[in-house]
């Protein structure tokens, strides 16, 4: 766990450094208190893309370039359950896929309505350890 600060509202961060916790992430959950939330890090940057796989609520996410500029923002909506008759494959091609749009390294996930209360855009800086953020991240 990790506190930030965001637009002077403070959240207790889980952190997903490697490619298991990161393919997890909020998998699973059913809810989100609002003053946490979970954040991906990636030791280079690219081109990222989240989906709600096994997901039970919305999420608010916030892609954020080496930099720490916010690339993209989404309010992620969650996806009906995989059906009994449904296989894994065809489950994850009807997830939609959002992307950080330009190169990224870190995903921040928040409750819903997190975004509109911190008015968060893309092109904002944001005052985290990017690359302190980096240098924990496991490919």
């Amino acid at each position: 766990m990790l506190p930030i600060e965001v637009k002077g509202e403070r959240f207790l961060m889980e952190l997903c450094l490697d490619e298991t916790s990161r393919r997890r992430g909020l998998g699973g959950r059913r809810t989100l208190a609002r003053d946490r939330g979970m954040l991906f890090a990636h030791t280079r940057p690219e081109i990222l893309g989240y989906w709600m796989k096994d997901c039970f609520m919305d999420i608010d996410i916030v892609y954020v370039d080496a930099l720490g500029r916010v690339t993209a923002t989404y309010r992620m909506k969650a996806e009906p359950p995989r059906r009994s008759d449904e296989s894994i494959g065809a489950y994850q091609r009807r997830l939609p896929s959002y992307s950080s749009r330009r190169s990224a390294v870190l995903a921040l996930e928040f409750a819903p309505g997190t975004l509109d209360r911190l008015d968060l855009r893309p092109g904002e800086a944001l005052d985290i350890d990017v690359t302190a953020l980096r240098g924990l991240a496991q490919d």
